[in-house]
């Protein structure tokens, strides 16, 4: 299920290993309003236009698995709130499988090499955590 659009600014971060399925929800979050998906790979650039568009009004998605330890989520939230202090966060976590999130790296056709997403996930694993407030998915295996 797709979030809808938020009546004020929220930044959604969704969370999980490689080949979970955060990219596709970001993708379907935009087709119901939410402004922007910023999706991996979170430079300083992009965290500038994520804080312009909240600024702004809009609601955002953010996908990154950098933020599924917790020492990183703290940093963030804590650069996300004082640059836009009133910004509701949600958390969207795929759960952390990683037998099904190895089998769909090698089933994905759309992101490079699956043998180094698969090594990430493996060094990903053992750190993952759900922050208290987030919503758990479960990650659906490719054909």
């Amino acid at each position: 299920m797709v979030p809808p659009k938020p009546s004020s600014p929220t930044v959604c971060f969704i969370l999980g290993l490689a080949a979970s399925g955060k990219s596709h929800l970001g993708d379907e979050m935009k087709k119901v309003g939410w402004s922007h998906h910023f999706d991996e790979n979170f430079e300083p650039g992009q965290k500038a236009e994520l804080i312009r568009r909240l600024q702004e009004g809009q609601s955002c998605s953010v996908s990154e698995s950098t933020y599924s330890t917790r020492p990183n989520r703290k940093v963030m939230l804590a650069w996300l709130l004082a640059a836009v202090p009133e910004v509701k966060v949600m958390w969207i976590c795929f759960e952390n499988d990683l037998a099904t999130a190895n089998w769909n790296c090698h089933r994905r056709t759309d992101k490079g090499d699956p043998v180094g997403h698969q090594e990430i996930n493996n060094g990903l694993h053992n750190c993952y955590t759900y922050p208290e407030e987030a919503e758990v998915r479960s990650i659906y295996r490719l054909p």
